[in-house]
Formats: C-alpha cells, sequence, structure tokens
C-alpha cells in the first residue's frame, strides 16, 4: 500500500523574492568578475557557476504541477493587452 504524496508546499512571496533578487545578484557578480579574470581556468569556473545560477532560475523548470494526479496539467492562457 503507497501512500499519495501530498502537493509541494508554496513559497511564501517575501521569500521568493529574497531568492530571485539573490540570484539576480550573483549573475551579476559572475558577469562583472567575467569582465575581469584574467585565467583561462578563473573564467571556465565562472561559466560553470553561471550555468549553475541560470538552471536554477530557469521558470520551465520550476513550474509547480497544480492539478490531481489524474487530471491532465493545463496551461494558463496568455494574457492578451
Amino acid at each position: 500500500m503507497t501512500a499519495a504524496t501530498p502537493p509541494p508546499a508554496a513559497i511564501p512571496n517575501r521569500l521568493n523574492g529574497a531568492i530571485v533578487a539573490a540570484q539576480l545578484l550573483a549573475v551579476a557578480a559572475c558577469v562583472w568578475a567575467a569582465a575581469r579574470v584574467e585565467s583561462g581556468w578563473a573564467l571556465a569556473g565562472l561559466a560553470l557557476g553561471f550555468v549553475t545560477l541560470r538552471s536554477t532560475c530557469d521558470p520551465e523548470k520550476q513550474r509547480v504541477r497544480r492539478s490531481q494526479p489524474d487530471e491532465p496539467v493545463t496551461e494558463k492562457p496568455a494574457r492578451s493587452r
């Protein structure tokens, strides 16, 4: 007998905003440092850090499934201007 997994908890808005701000500052620091490094290895390390940061910022990977397990996942319609 397997127990159903509970839905993921929502991240509070202030915490989410703080995480986004920290990620943006880290990306800006990577770009700033990349303009000033002289070693190829340091640049490679910065590139690896930038890729890691970018993969955590990707909204497609962070999408939360809000439907029940038996219901199809539907996209929200785009808002028109």
